[in-house]
């Protein structure tokens, strides 16, 4: 169905609040009242139930759902859209939820015993309105956190309030608090429930943005105590910097920018700008002889890096093995094109307000990853980004906020997620700008079935390139299949259109599949879903392994994790198809046994798919078992030795 014709408005699009301004609360209960800041969004309700470890139902839960997009893998609250609904389990231990419409929630449930100690849920994503089973876990809940911070904030370069925000990672962030850290003080935050591993994480930042992002893992007791978590703000001697184009001239006003850690996890932070000599010195680098990286941003110019790693380093892309802290260091910065996009409503009008993240690889072979710089679309629907330093992994994400997203589906068989990929210009696409225009848009409908012929519900839509994506990432951001099966996505012609470069040596292929876990899965071929009628697919089974974990004495063993090494050998032509073979298949076997020892594993079982298997018990004295994947006719009964 076309966009223009069958949405129609009369008033220009009013966004409810400011994406610039930070993170916005929606809705806050399950009522969906007295929050000032609800807007007009479509939302639908989604069922679930909760039950304790003894399998008994749980009354009187408090049970969260949260919406919060992330534009970056790495870090948390970059898209300013955070909805988050809570209510209660009833005395069956069901409960619902009002949740905006298309869109990925993550769900957990907390609770306290009789006996006074707390318990939770796993965190679990929302699968279209597939009813939801929520069972006690073993992380850790009910907690509180002791966060302080040490180290001399002047000279770190600290502005404005110093703020901690501890919050839950998972497919969304979940915020529990933002309080400032005044002083040397402690700051208490209560921590209802954990993320896998019991683990959290508090977020460092000032007024110029994030310094460190810390991960602590909570103790498993059920004795209450304060955890401490002390953040430190790393400061070291003056490291000076000089910033110069390529006739040796130099650059004013640049911005440098530092992580706290080489680790992709740790956020980028500005700490100095060039003078008129393009000279500026940085005061925090830590350790300068291990491990440290700058990057060199200005206006009309690709990033320019330097980074070390105890004994290799490279400085704008120059190996370097005589370091000296007093010589200053050079950074060559080469021009470019920005990047320049604008988000168009059906009506041509741009979309004001719209998150846009640029991504991109920096050195990733020296394991620092990708970084990422979050903008909003201009009251004309505009965004603009400085040129990649790495031009052919640049990769440009949008999210619609809620009430565009709601108004633009409202007439729609099924709901496309919010997040919009759009065409990054590549290194041969000067001047190439991307636009979203929803006048060109089609939404396209999906059908999917499962092996035995009967809707898939919950079953995913996600798209991978043969570069990079994670498929966990992926599906967890990607649309769902309703009840019947249905699922949409957005299509666009003109220069959103997701068509191969003239470069493609260096542009990576892009391909669709649907996919539902421990179910099946499938390619979607886009010759199938040119047509703006509904496209009607069925799934290709996975295979299924029953195993059974037992000790020497034949008794089950619960809680053994296990893990798989995957890997293909190079006869399949295709590396994205490959990619998503190997990711779907170490997805499906990584599983973990029950109260009886039981746990059901799945893989896709092709030639050339090889599989080497780990299964580790929660009990140390137990020696880790690995082996091969057996015929899938054979029962497998896995004996932990001590």
């Amino acid at each position: 169905m076309k966009l223009q014709s069958s949405f129609v408005t009369a008033a220009r699009i009013a966004l409810a609040w400011s994406l610039i301004a930070g993170s916005v609360s929606i809705a806050r209960d399950s009522k969906l009242s007295g929050s000032a800041n609800q807007v007009d969004a479509a939302r639908t309700t989604l069922r679930g139930s909760l039950r304790d470890a003894a399998g008994a139902v749980v009354e009187g839960a408090t049970v969260e759902a949260w919406y919060s997009p992330r534009l970056s893998d790495s870090m948390p609250f970059t898209s300013g859209i955070e909805d988050v609904v809570t209510t209660k389990t009833d005395d069956r231990g069901h409960f619902r939820l009002t949740l905006l419409r298309g869109t990925v929630y993550s769900v957990a449930a907390y609770w306290t015993t009789p006996d006074g100690e707390h318990r939770q849920s796993s965190i679990v994503d929302t699968m279209g309105d597939r009813v939801l089973s929520l069972e006690q876990s073993e992380e850790a809940s009910g907690q509180r956190l002791d966060v302080r911070v040490r180290g001399d904030r002047v000279v770190f370069g600290v502005r404005g309030e110093l703020r901690a925000t501890v919050f839950v990672d998972a497919a969304n962030s979940r915020r529990i608090a933002t309080k400032p850290i005044v002083g040397t003080d402690p700051v208490l935050f209560d921590v209802p429930f954990t993320a896998e591993h019991s683990v959290v994480k508090v977020l460092l930042e000032d007024a110029i943005g994030p310094i460190s992002i810390h991960a602590q893992r909570m103790p498993k007791t059920r004795k209450n105590f304060d955890i401490r978590v002390l953040l430190t703000l790393p400061t070291g001697p003056p490291v000076h910097f000089r910033v110069v184009d390529t006739a040796g001239k130099p650059i004013a006003s640049a911005t440098l920018v530092s992580r706290a850690r080489l680790t992709e996890s740790a956020p980028w932070r500005p700490h100095a700008t060039t003078d008129e000599d393009g000279r500026a010195t940085l005061r925090s680098i830590a350790d300068f002889d291990k491990h440290w990286v700058v990057c060199a941003r200005a206006t009309g110019y690709r990033d320019a890096i330097a980074f070390r790693n105890v004994t290799s380093g490279q400085v704008g892309g120059q190996t370097i093995t005589d370091w000296d802290i007093d010589r200053t260091i050079v950074l060559t910065m080469t021009p470019g094109p920005p990047v320049i996009g604008r988000i168009l409503d059906e009506h041509g009008r741009g979309v004001p307000g719209v998150p846009v993240a640029a991504t991109y690889d920096i050195t990733k072979p020296h394991g620092m990853g990708r970084t990422c710089t979050v903008t909003s679309t201009d009251h004309e629907g505009r965004f603009r980004y400085e040129p990649a330093a790495n031009t052919d992994s640049l990769r440009l994400v949008a999210v619609l906020p809620p009430a565009e997203h709601s108004r633009l589906t409202r007439d729609a068989v099924a709901c496309p997620s919010p997040r919009i990929d759009l065409v990054a210009p590549g290194p041969n696409d000067d001047g190439r700008t991307p636009v979203v225009d929803f006048g060109t848009a089609t939404l396209r409908t999906i059908q999917i079935r499962g092996p035995g012929g009967q809707p898939a519900p919950g079953a995913a839509i996600v798209t991978l390139s043969d570069r990079f994506d994670s498929l966990v990432d992926a599906m967890a951001r990607s649309p769902r299949a309703d009840k019947r099966g249905y699922v949409a996505f957005y299509s666009f012609g003109g220069p959103m259109a997701k068509t191969p470069r003239d470069n493609s040596d260096v542009s990576p292929h892009e391909s669709v599949f649907a996919i539902l876990e421990g179910i099946g899965w499938s390619e979607i071929r886009r010759s199938e879903t040119a047509s703006s009628a509904t496209t009607r697919i069925q799934l290709e089974p996975f295979t299924r392994r029953e195993v059974v974990v037992v000790d020497e004495e034949r008794r089950p063993v619960a809680g053994v994790w296990t893990n798989a090494n995957v890997s293909m050998r190079s006869g399949e032509r295709d590396a994205t198809l490959q990619h998503f073979l190997v990711g779907a298949s170490f997805l499906g076997l990584r599983q973990k046994s029950d109260s009886d020892g039981r746990m059901v594993l799945w893989s896709v079982d092709r030639p050339g798919m090889l599989y080497r298997m780990r299964f580790q018990p929660p009990d140390r004295n137990y020696r880790i078992v690995e082996c091969e994947l057996p015929p899938p006719s054979e029962d497998w009964l896995i004996t932990l030795t001590r």
